[in-house]
This record gives structure tokens, C-alpha cells and sequence, in this order.
């Protein structure tokens, strides 16, 4: 392993390029931390040194969309040895200007300051790499001989007394490489000194080490910062905020809500101020056109807005916190745009108690929208799956199970098959096929997605209830196949599956409970309703509550 070096990421808008804390050598990849959790956007590769003086190991992050990720695996896997180069890269919010060496002089500020990027494998540079190996020091951290300049002698080490002085461009050379090194200043302030007496002039020893030298060819220039993760990801790898992510995006329309919003208020003041002067009750000169919405202001009440939808979104949950990349969030902005622009319109100039009222209103409107529509996106109506040969469809409600025959009379024809979850085509005379059986594959991912979700293995699992509740079955096993496919599959492509699917139980449970509360009130009602109704039998023969003679009044049909 060669001694660690300082080297220089891009120019950024400033015109600064910041110190890059590198190191590279020789090893073998005895650990990647998180390969296998699909969760995981990152994994931190464990490298151990060949260097016997290096006891600790050298570890680093690395995305596993990164190029150079297979290589890594592979590197792994074979337990070869790899060359390797290692950035200590500053975090987003850490100035630029601050020497490297500042910000790693123990392990918690290094820690709170730096983080350590996997940026190259076997000359091969990763996406993350933000320095250019051409501006790296020759090994042992020696200057690169300037060109032109003459050999050692072999017999006694040094430079001949008749060596030509140093042309400007080998002294500038010199000092772009001594900058680069991140060699002490006084050897830089020699350097460049050196430069100014070969004839180099102040601008170019100024520049030098940070533009490209004519007659010295560099790599490609690294850019500053890391790559634009997936929109599902609030930062990329070097920290920084993902300006393509959902959560940007909220902010984004947010905004747009807010300036419209203005625009519209501003247009009103204008309208209601010329109709003011037309009539003569104002003695001022008619405005016509509104004023320019403040960008500024507009910001102002976007985060306003994104704070309502904050308080709705963890309302309709029931707590928690807010998430601005999840789509419970997109929902939740839905209904506090609607209700801003409508029913509760933005009061301004009031007091902060008229305005916090205002807020808890919207937030009240929008808990118990978002609640409700929630209780009937899952109140899926009967639907026969039988028809009798005169085309008539059996609606009925019927308990027990039904083989053909059944003792409420008929001649034994096709009824409405009971609630057991997805039915797939039953199989007919052609052949089509009925439900498929799931997989031991899929049952046993289903059982890792209730234990990523924290569900206990207990027959009152809430696992087992949503299946009961969605499917109308008590075991995985009784899910057809297909459905239980497609339900894993969405799931397993969230960014939090375990977090995911406990949310989706909860709201499924929940929505049940208030769905057979409901049910039960109309139920009661109607079978009140009956009994006023039903005529009173000959000496009394009906009791106040039942029907007189009629059949018992049908369960609800959530609780098959």
C-alpha cells in the first residue's frame, strides 16, 4: 500500500477545487456488507491490505449500480488480489476550502466530516471517483521528474553540478504536482518561486495544479460531485440532497400550487380595487394589471402547504412521520391543494391563532378524506361467480359450504361460490384452468415479508388477519398462487417492503373494523325496520324484533 495522498475532486462554481483525502494499494476483498438486502442501494466493501503495517481494514462504500461493482463481487468471490484506490471524500455540507487534513484529525471528526468512497478497482474507476489518477504522485509520494531533466548519477545519488536549469514548464510541472500532493506550503511557496525565476509569469504559477498545463496531457477531469441517484432515493452517495427525487419533487409542485395560488389572490385585489375606483368609492388610478407574484413568498407558503400534507398523511396513519417520498404523500397533497383552493381558501395578513385554526381545519378535512376514502377502496362488492341456466343470477346470501345440492329447496342448481379469497377461472367443459396452488417458494417469501414487517409467527398474526380480511383465508397456502405472486412482487419493489407491507395490513384491518361497525348499525336498523313492519300474527304469535314468518335477516357479507 502506498502512503496516503491529498489529492483535488473538480472545479465547482467558485472556481475551487476541494482536497480529496486518496488511498491506493494492493489487497484482497474479504467482505461486502449488505450484498445481500435488496433494501440496501450501497454495500461497504472490507478490504485487507497486503501491507503488514496496515492492521486495520480499509473499508468503503460502493453503489451496486456502480460499474465496478461486478468486478468487486467477482474480486470476492475468488478471493484474488485486486488493486484498489479508496477516497476519504467531504460531506455536502462541509466547506470546500477546509484543508482534508483538518477534517480527518481524529476518527469522529473524519466520521462527522468525511465519508469513505470505493473509487477504483484494478485502474478501472468507479462513478463515485471524484479525483484524476493522472494527478497522482509518482510512488512513495515523490515529485515527478520534470521533463528534460537529467538522470541521478548512479554511483553517488545526485545531480550533476552541470545540469541545465529547470525550463519554465518543468518548474510548473513542479509546482502543479506539489500542490496536488498536498506537500507543505513552504515547499509550494519554493516551487512556485522556482517557477517565477525560470520565466513562468504570475498568472501561470497562480493556475498551476489547478488548469491543465499545455504540453502536459491529464486524464479526463473528474467532476466534483457524485451521480443522480434513483428517484425513490433522497440522497445520492456523496450525501448530497437528490434533486431528482420525489420528495424534490413534492416541493416542486408545491410551489406551483402556492404561486398559482397567489396569482389568483393578486388578480382578485386588482379586480376588486378597479371596481372600486370605477364606482367612485376610491379616488386612486385604476391598476389593471396585478402584480408580480415574490418567488420568495411562493416558496414561503409551498413549505406551508407541504407541512398541511405532512400533518395529513401521519394523521390518516394514525402517527408516525411524515414521509415526502411515499405515495400516501402525493395523496395527501391531493387533498390539501383541493381544499385550499375551495372550501378552506388561504387567509392572509391574520393572526397566528386565525391562521393555526385555518391549518387544523384543512389538516382535519384531509385525515378524515384520506381515512374514509381508504375504508372504501377496500369494500369490494359481492360479485356472483354463478349463473343459473336461465340466466338468472344467484345473489343469495348462503352459509355453510354448497356441493351442488342445498336444503333452502331449488333443484339443486349453481349457487354464488362462498368468499375464499382470489378465485382464478373456475375449469369449465374447454378446459380452462381454476385456482392455482402458490409455490413453497412464495409462501415461505411471503412469511419473510410479515417478518421484515414485524408480525409475529402467531395464529393471531396480523399476517393472518389481513389474509383473512383481503382473501377470505386463513392460510398462505389457501391464496391462489397468481395473486399471492403479484401481491409479493409489489411489495418486494418498494424501497421498505417490511415498512410497506405493515402499513398496507394496518390500513387493510382498520378499514375492515370501521367497514363490519357499519354494517352492524345497518344491520340493527334494518331488522328494526322489519319488525314495525311485520304483521302481528293471530293471538300474538310474532315478537316484537323478528319478522313474522319470514327467513333470519342475512349476515353482513364481511363476515364470511
Amino acid at each position: 500500500m502506498a502512503k496516503p495522498f491529498v489529492s483535488h475532486d473538480g472545479v465547482d462554481a467558485q472556481g475551487v477545487r476541494a482536497e480529496v483525502w486518496v488511498q491506493v494499494g494492493t489487497g484482497t476483498v474479504t467482505k461486502i456488507e449488505n450484498k445481500d438486502d435488496d433494501v440496501k442501494r450501497n454495500v461497504m466493501v472490507v478490504i485487507k491490505s497486503d501491507n503488514s503495517r496496515v492492521s486495520r481494514p480499509v473499508t468503503a462504500w460502493l453503489a451496486k449500480s456502480d460499474p465496478t461493482y461486478p468486478a468487486v463481487l467477482a474480486a470476492h468471490e475468488s478471493g484474488r488480489e485486486i488493486q484498489y484506490r479508496v477516497e476519504s471524500q467531504r460531506k455536502p455540507t462541509v466547506d470546500r476550502t477546509t484543508p482534508i487534513a483538518e477534517l480527518r484529525v481524529d476518527m469522529a471528526t473524519a466520521g462527522a466530516n468525511t465519508v469513505s468512497i470505493f473509487a477504483g478497482i484494478d485502474g478501472q474507476l468507479s462513478s463515485e471517483a471524484v479525483t484524476d489518477p493522472a494527478e497522482d504522485p509518482n510512488p512513495g509520494g515523490r515529485l515527478r521528474a520534470a521533463a528534460g531533466a537529467p538522470p541521478r548519477d548512479g554511483s553517488h545519488g545526485q545531480v550533476p553540478a552541470t545540469a541545465p536549469a529547470a525550463s519554465a514548464e518543468a518548474a510548473l510541472t513542479a509546482l502543479a504536482t506539489a500542490r496536488q500532493a498536498g506537500l507543505p506550503v513552504g515547499v509550494v511557496d519554493a516551487a512556485a518561486a522556482l517557477a517565477l525565476a525560470a520565466g513562468a509569469s504570475a498568472k501561470q504559477v497562480a493556475e498551476a495544479g489547478f488548469v491543465g498545463q499545455s504540453g502536459t496531457p491529464r486524464g479526463e477531469r473528474r467532476r466534483a460531485f457524485a451521480h443522480e441517484a434513483a428517484p425513490h432515493v433522497a440522497l445520492n452517495s456523496d450525501q448530497r440532497v437528490n434533486l431528482g427525487s420525489y420528495a424534490v419533487q413534492a416541493a416542486f409542485s408545491a410551489e406551483k400550487v402556492a404561486y398559482d395560488i397567489l396569482a389568483e389572490v393578486e388578480q382578485r385585489a386588482v379586480e376588486a380595487h378597479d371596481a372600486a375606483v370605477e364606482a367612485g368609492e376610491l379616488q386612486e388610478d385604476l391598476r389593471r394589471v396585478p402584480a408580480a407574484v415574490s418567488l420568495a413568498q411562493a416558496a414561503g407558503l409551498a413549505g406551508v402547504l407541504l407541512e398541511l400534507a405532512d400533518r395529513v398523511q401521519v394523521g390518516a396513519y394514525g402517527g408516525g412521520r411524515p414521509d415526502r417520498m411515499a405515495n400516501s404523500h402525493t395523496r395527501a397533497r391531493s387533498l390539501v391543494y383541493d381544499a385550499v383552493r375551495t372550501r378552506h381558501p388561504v387567509p392572509f395578513g391574520v393572526e397566528v391563532a386565525e391562521r393555526e385554526a385555518w391549518m387544523q381545519a384543512v389538516v382535519a378535512e384531509g385525515v378524515e378524506r384520506f381515512r374514509t376514502l381508504a375504508a372504501i377502496s377496500q369494500q369490494v362488492a359481492e360479485v356472483p361467480l354463478a349463473v343459473h341456466e336461465g340466466g338468472d343470477h344467484d345473489g343469495g346470501n348462503h352459509d355453510g359450504d354448497h356441493d351442488g345440492g342445498g336444503d333452502g329447496g331449488g333443484d339443486g342448481g349453481a349457487q354464488a361460490l362462498p368468499r375464499t379469497g382470489p378465485q382464478g377461472p373456475a375449469a369449465d367443459a374447454h378446459g380452462a384452468r381454476g385456482p392455482v396452488a402458490p409455490t413453497q417458494q412464495a409462501m415461505q417469501r411471503f412469511r419473510d415479508l410479515a417478518v421484515a414487517a414485524g408480525f409475529p409467527a402467531t395464529p393471531d398474526s396480523p399476517a393472518l388477519l389481513f389474509l383473512r380480511a383481503k382473501f377470505g383465508v386463513g392460510a398462505v397456502r389457501q391464496v391462489d398462487g397468481e395473486v399471492l405472486e403479484s401481491l409479493l412482487t409489489w411489495f418486494e419493489g418498494q424501497r421498505q417492503p417490511g415498512e410497506a407491507f405493515r402499513s398496507y395490513v394496518q390500513s387493510t384491518l382498520a378499514a375492515q373494523r370501521g367497514a363490519g361497525q357499519e354494517h352492524g348499525r345497518s344491520g340493527a336498523e334494518q331488522r328494526a325496520g322489519t319488525a314495525q313492519e311485520a304483521p302481528t300474527a293471530p293471538g300474538g304469535g310474532t315478537q316484537p324484533g323478528k319478522p313474522g314468518g319470514g327467513a333470519a335477516a342475512p349476515a353482513p357479507a364481511d363476515a364470511a
